[in-house]
């Protein structure tokens, strides 16, 4: 029996929700990732990774949301780049509150909103909020984004130098070999290359300065990328969203 919703009967999913299972809700964005990864990065990384947890668990996965919250300059490379495309923060928390709505009213008690993109999160936590609200306490959801489940000790033994953070990371290391490991084919690895040093403030300006984000897109450097490291990071994260279902969805409940 497949876990993907998209690809269930309608008898079927009743089936699935009258029993018990957890949906996973994919959410990534269109988001351009440099010239070496494409616009679906975000998208691709959490459906598969929403792919593996549900083999090994009773979980269902929806369709991924393709679209996310505005880029910033300093996590996604803001609006300077071509094929991004942003929902604002009343359409993203909309769409949440009626996804997650229409899950519960179909049975599913139990949810993990998976993103794949950092500047979702607020508006899918108040999304999530507002849905359980106007459940009346029948449904429990998790929101989390893979990188939450990634150990300290794995990203020291990765960055021997430091680790930069999670916004310098965008379309670098990390996902980098993650697709590599994921989907070896959206890799261009002959687009790999450093991003020109350019300084990016701490604070937030409006409009954002074009001079502040790399010219590639990719906030720091690629080129140490690598499909078994990538590997590593996918296997941890399975393994952190697994726990993740375990701690807050325990059979019975």
């Amino acid at each position: 029996m497949t876990d993907l919703m998209w690809d269930m009967t309608w008898v079927e999913f009743q089936q699935r929700a009258r029993g018990g299972a957890v949906a996973i809700l994919p959410w990534g964005a269109t988001e351009q990732h440099g010239p070496h990864l494409p616009l679906s990065t975000d998208t691709v990384q959490v459906a598969e990774i929403a792919r593996m947890v549900a083999a090994r668990t009773n979980a269902v996965v929806a369709p991924a949301v393709p679209y996310g919250y505005t880029s910033q300059p300093s996590s996604g490379g803001g609006p300077f780049f071509a094929g991004t495309l942003n929902l604002g923060a009343d359409a993203m928390i909309a769409v949440a509150r009626d996804l997650l709505s229409e899950l519960v009213r179909h049975g599913i008690r139990r949810i993990v909103v998976l993103s794949g993109h950092g500047e979702n999160m607020p508006f899918l936590i108040e999304g999530a909020e507002q849905a359980v609200r106007a459940a009346g306490g029948d449904a429990r959801v998790v929101v989390v984004g893979w990188w939450q489940v990634i150990r300290e000790e794995t990203l020291r033994a990765l960055f021997p130098g430091g680790f930069p953070g999670w916004d310098r990371e965008h379309a670098a290391f990390v996902e980098t070999s993650m697709m590599w490991a994921l989907s070896p084919a959206h890799v261009r690895r002959d687009a790999l290359r450093p991003p020109e040093p350019v300084e990016t403030p701490a604070y937030t300006v409006m409009p954002p300065r074009p001079d502040s984000v790399p010219r590639s897109g990719a906030l720091a450097d690629p080129g140490r990328a690598s499909p078994e490291a990538g590997q590593r990071l996918v296997d941890e994260v399975v393994e952190g969203l697994l726990h993740v279902i375990e701690r807050e969805f325990p059979p019975g409940r």
